[in-house]
């Protein structure tokens, strides 16, 4: 009776080394659990603080272009020049849109890739138990 109760006692203590290696396991994981919280609260704040920016410049240019466009069409509307010249503002307009457009993928091409150093920390990490 003696024997199976010490065997069932060394069985169940786990090696120093072991405990060691598993801690350092659950720290690495929290570690970057912690590194990606993080960089989705950044990735969080930059992606609001594009959006308001866009939307405030988007309705602030439409105001101003619909400002404009009656200030000038008023001003000509006796004109003979008055359909051509909606036209050309209206063609300014779209030529000042797809500018727009373009210069938002560009801000967003240029802009890093989410989440880079959590990846690179785990490529690292690869590397490492190779």
């Amino acid at each position: 009776m003696s024997t199976g109760d010490g065997s069932s006692s060394a069985a169940s203590e786990v090696p120093p080394g072991l405990k060691a290696l598993a801690g350092m396991g659950l720290d690495m994981v929290r570690t970057r659990a912690s590194l990606i919280a993080l960089e989705v609260e950044v990735e969080q704040a930059r992606l609001v603080k594009t959006l308001v920016y866009a939307a405030a410049g988007l309705i602030t240019a439409f105001m101003a272009s619909t400002v404009l466009m009656v200030f000038v069409i008023a001003s000509l509307w006796s004109s003979p020049y008055r359909l051509p010249l909606i036209f050309a503002l209206a063609i300014g307009l779209v030529l000042a849109g797809l500018t727009f457009g373009w210069q938002a993928r560009q801000t967003l091409l240029a802009s890093p890739r989410p989440f880079e150093a959590t990846l690179d920390a785990l490529a690292g990490d690869l590397v490492a138990m190779k």
